[in-house]
């Protein structure tokens, strides 16, 4: 049975430059999803981020994606003209608003979604399901890192 490697074997610089590799990759394939279905990256990043969310306020949408209330009202406009969110009440507060997916924009991104998990469900077969596992929590754990060192500057 392999052991581990020690962290004094591990290069820190391979790792980020992979997690580099990887966000450029996943950045080229937003930027050509938006601009195949003529829309904004800030619009397709909403899109993305409200499926993992769930419905959430402007506010929310806000923060998340780092843009001006001004910006994040003419992208609700741009996305609610298409069909793709819906502005609604929030059920535990009538005065505070939520906006929600609609359909479309679901349909939208498991169409958009379902070439990238083919190829994850042929690396599944590959790896099987421990090591599919592992790197997901890799891959979070990761994601939650890079945020915290965003955060600390």
């Amino acid at each position: 049975m392999m052991q581990p490697e020690s962290p004094e074997n591990v290069n820190v610089c391979d790792l980020v430059n992979a997690l580099r590799a990887l966000q450029t990759a996943l950045d080229q394939r937003d930027a050509a999803i938006s601009a195949a279905h003529q829309m904004a990256r800030s619009d397709w990043r909403c899109l993305q981020w409200l499926r993992d969310n769930g419905p959430q306020s402007p506010s929310a949408i806000r923060h998340a994606l780092g843009l001006t209330s001004g910006s994040v009202t003419a992208l609700l406009d741009r996305l609610e003209a298409r069909g793709l969110v819906e502005r609604c009440a929030d059920p535990r507060d009538r005065r505070a608003l939520r906006i929600a997916l609609c359909d479309a924009a679901t349909d939208l991104l498991d169409r958009t979604d379902a070439p990238l998990a083919q190829v994850a469900d042929k690396l599944a077969v590959r790896w099987g399901t421990e090591r599919m596992l592992a790197a997901e929590r890799a891959c979070l754990d990761l994601a939650k890192l890079v945020a915290w060192v965003a955060v600390k500057g």
